[in-house]
């Protein structure tokens, strides 16, 4: 446990000290494992699509995965010699809100829109991570 002390000279000067150690506080993971499994599975999808089995995309983290998907598919719908985002083009949030407005776990089983489902709506995820309402295409 630790303990704040304030003094003050009952002026205009206060101090502040702290004593002890710190304790760990236990933080519940608000995700049901239903829920984890749909979102796994979003994430499954965009590797797959970004690295298949030929190629090496090993220790890519969720951010490279989105972005370069997003690279890849500007690229081949422009045709264009570069691709430009910018990071707030990408809002990290998208599955964990979807999942929320959605669905929900009851006894193991996600549920979403009503229904037991074992995937996600790919696309609206993807539109709700993707940010980019504007584009620039110069011929």
């Amino acid at each position: 446990m630790r303990a704040l002390t304030l003094t003050t000279d009952s002026i205009s000067f206060w101090n502040y000290s702290l004593a002890g150690e710190p304790s760990l506080v236990p933080v519940a993971d608000n995700k049901a494992r239903s829920l984890q499994r749909l979102a796994k599975r979003f994430w499954d999808r965009v590797g797959a699509t970004v690295c298949p089995p030929k190629h090496q995309c090993s220790g890519s983290t969720k951010d490279d995965l989105i972005q370069q998907l997003t690279m890849w598919s500007m690229y081949d719908y422009s045709g264009a010699d570069v691709v430009l985002m910018q990071k707030r083009d990408f809002y990290k949030g998208g599955v964990d809100d979807y999942l929320a407005d959605h669905c929900s776990d009851e006894h193991g089983t996600a549920i979403c829109d009503g229904k037991p489902v074992t995937d996600v709506d790919f696309q609206e995820i993807l539109n709700r991570i993707l940010w980019k309402g504007d584009s620039l295409s110069l011929g």
